[in-house]
């Protein structure tokens, strides 16, 4: 598999999409890193870019919509 060398993209101001996955008690089995219960990507369509997302701040006013889970 063909990987780009790593590189760090800040983004301001602009609308992405967030997939991933949260597991919180099973760690090891979801392809989580140790010591997290969450592997996110972060998509930026606008940058064309697709990466890991390590953090993330949100300004007020600001609107992250999550998926209703059914039990």
């Amino acid at each position: 598999m063909d990987t780009a060398k790593p590189r760090v993209t800040t983004s301001k101001d602009q609308d992405v999409t967030i997939v991933g996955l949260y597991n919180k008690e099973q760690h090891k089995h979801y392809f989580i890193v140790p010591g997290y219960n969450t592997h996110a990507h972060v998509l930026m369509k606008p940058l064309d870019q697709a990466g890991h997302l390590r953090s993330m701040t949100l300004e007020e006013g600001a609107q992250l919509y999550l998926p209703l889970t059914k039990k």
